[in-house]
């Protein structure tokens, strides 16, 4: 594991991604190797891979590493963040997905609230519901299918938003959210 790692640092770019296969089939045994790789210096292409692979696998005691990277100048980490965390499913980093819900960046919106209704945290309720009226699509996308996921509540408000006639675009992703549970797997 040990050479696989320090091959993984020392990789000067266009073979990077080649590790994540070999390091995702090792499983939890690399669990240690990616929490001191992840304590050096490296380029945004190898922390966002180790970020990936920490979900992945799932490597549920490296959340923590995982949460410390939230406020990454970087977009692309941010959102591979807000990713992870989906896939850990950890409820104590509920309140960094509800940061990550209100970045900047609209695409790590989408992905942050995407992970908040996998973790089905009914204290993110109210950000799914707000997230509905976003100006872009994949956040109001993620948006409804999170509220979805939250049960019964979640989908009381999918159909409020429905009957809603302020903003139409909210209500179009609302109604298409919960015509998609009526009728599964037949296109719009």
């Amino acid at each position: 594991v040990s050479y696989i790692f320090t091959a993984f640092e020392k990789d000067t770019g266009f073979t990077v991604q080649a590790y994540f296969n070999v390091m995702f089939s090792l499983g939890d045994r690399i669990e240690q190797s990616v929490k001191k790789c992840m304590m050096r210096p490296l380029p945004v292409d190898k922390l966002g891979l180790l970020v990936e692979l920490i979900g992945a696998i799932p490597l549920r005691n490296l959340a923590e590493e995982v949460v410390a990277l939230a406020e990454h100048p970087d977009k692309e980490i941010r959102i591979r963040v807000a990713r992870a965390l989906g896939k850990l499913l950890i409820p104590e980093t509920a309140d960094t997905l509800v940061s990550l819900a209100s970045d900047e960046a609209w695409e790590v919106k989408a992905q942050a609230v995407k992970s908040l209704g996998k973790l089905k945290n009914m204290g993110a309720l109210d950000i799914l519901t707000k997230s509905l009226f976003s100006p872009f699509w994949y956040v109001r996308y993620n948006a409804g299918h999170g509220l979805a996921e939250m049960g019964e509540e979640g989908l009381r408000r999918l159909r409020k938003v429905a009957r809603q006639e302020e903003d139409k675009y909210a209500r179009d992703m609302s109604e298409m959210v919960l015509n998609d549970l009526i009728f599964p797997g037949e296109a719009a």
